[in-house]
């Protein structure tokens, strides 16, 4: 059996298209996850639950007592970098969970800098320890000398905010002696401006439009939306945000971007080894729950295998996008074709006609990292195994 891998935190992708993800994907059947949300326990948790090694690419992902008890089959976990701080390496420990680093982008300025500075400090160790043998402090330390009395000033300034993140200093000082000299560097007088640059991050509790979703997490923070959509509405109900929705204002399936088919489009067309249809069969979130708004589809395509017995057996397929762990979208898949399968039946289509499987995550058709391309991933394919008897004539779409 390969080794279950799981990058759950490559945002923003780091590890993604490079060949050392090429390299990860020789090694075991690895899963990397390129959307946010790993810096919360159970999303994480739901990430890595099967896997048994990790590549830890962002130190926001903390593996701790909590989840490295949730992921029974963990045994290794690779820190992309050279600090473990987001682990607990006595919980790991105590499991027999092995911990690494993995070679990463600032490897190399990490032991050139280690370096470096065993280098400086090797040399000045013989000059120090003269010095001290010699009673001396070492750089000849006098607190009397004016290179050791602190020069004191008084300053001020003025700051105006002149677009957006970006301000403007002005002001000026003079130094003061209480005390005598004041030491070098003193000035008499001095005048400075500036230019200040200065973007305020939102603490990882803002949420400006009280939806639930962070502000740091949400791509609409000023419109409230479900987090499944990141944050942003949707005014048409069609599962994909009004920021990806072509037609934001008319639902249609995910593959039209948004937007309603043709209407003089079949609702169902007989291809080579396939159905294909004109919208999309919804369920609920998380479940395998059909959506009222999915009935007639269904429906039209109770008639056209009804109409249509020399199509043969079909295999009923259903996918799920990579929001979750691999073992729960494999489940969710499976028992939404066998959901469809149960509502053609109640429509008249023999049982024995039909079989199911779901695939979870596998065989995605766009990409995981937006709503629209899960939206597009979320799916159910009709597969014609068989004919019964040669066709002829033109096929009868409805």
């Amino acid at each position: 059996m390969p080794v279950r891998i799981v990058v759950p935190d490559d945002f923003p992708p780091a590890l993604t298209g490079s060949a050392a993800e090429a390299r990860l994907r020789v090694l075991g059947e690895a899963t990397v996850h390129t959307e946010r949300g790993a810096d919360r326990e159970d999303e994480l948790i739901r990430r890595i639950g099967d896997a048994e090694a990790v590549v830890n690419i962002r130190a926001h992902a903390r593996f701790t007592e909590r989840v490295l008890a949730a992921c029974p089959r963990l045994r290794l976990v690779s820190i992309w970098g050279t600090g473990t701080d987001n682990v607990d390496l006595a919980a790991c420990r105590a499991r027999g969970i092995a911990v690494t680093n993995t070679p990463g982008v600032n490897a190399h300025a990490v032991a050139e800098h280690t370096l470096a500075l065993m280098l400086a400090v090797t040399r000045r160790i013989p000059a120090m320890d003269r010095d001290v043998r010699g009673g001396q402090w070492p750089r000849g330390l006098d607190f009397g000398s004016d290179r050791y009395r602190a020069p004191l000033s008084v300053r001020a300034g003025v700051r105006a905010l002149v677009w957006r993140d970006l301000a403007v200093d002005l002001g000026a000082g003079t130094g003061v002696a209480w005390f005598g000299n004041a030491g070098y560097g003193r000035e008499s007088f001095r005048v400075f401006a500036g230019l200040r640059w200065e973007h305020i991050v939102p603490a990882a509790s803002d949420d400006r439009d009280r939806d639930g979703v962070t502000d740091l997490e949400d791509r609409c923070p000023d419109q409230p939306g479900p987090a499944e959509l990141d944050g942003c509405p949707d005014r048409d109900d069609d599962e994909i945000p009004d920021v990806e929705d072509k037609c934001p204002d008319q639902p249609g399936p995910a593959k039209n971007d948004g937007c309603p088919p043709p209407p003089e489009q079949p609702a169902v067309e007989i291809e080579t080894s396939h159905l294909s249809l004109k919208d999309a069969i919804n369920f609920d979130t998380g479940r395998d729950t059909i959506r009222p708004k999915s009935e007639y589809i269904l429906g039209e395509i109770a008639a056209v295998l009804k109409a249509h017995p020399e199509l043969g057996r079909i295999r009923i397929e259903g996918h799920t996008d990579s929001v979750g762990g691999r073992a729960y979208n494999l489940d969710l898949s499976r028992r939404r074709a066998r959901a469809v399968v149960r509502s053609l039946v109640r429509r008249g289509v023999a049982a024995e006609r039909l079989t199911s499987e779901g695939y979870g995550f596998e065989r995605p058709v766009a990409p995981n990292t937006t709503p629209l391309g899960r939206a597009k991933n979320r799916r159910v394919e009709f597969t014609l195994l068989q004919q019964a008897e040669p066709r002829s004539g033109k096929d009868q779409d409805r």
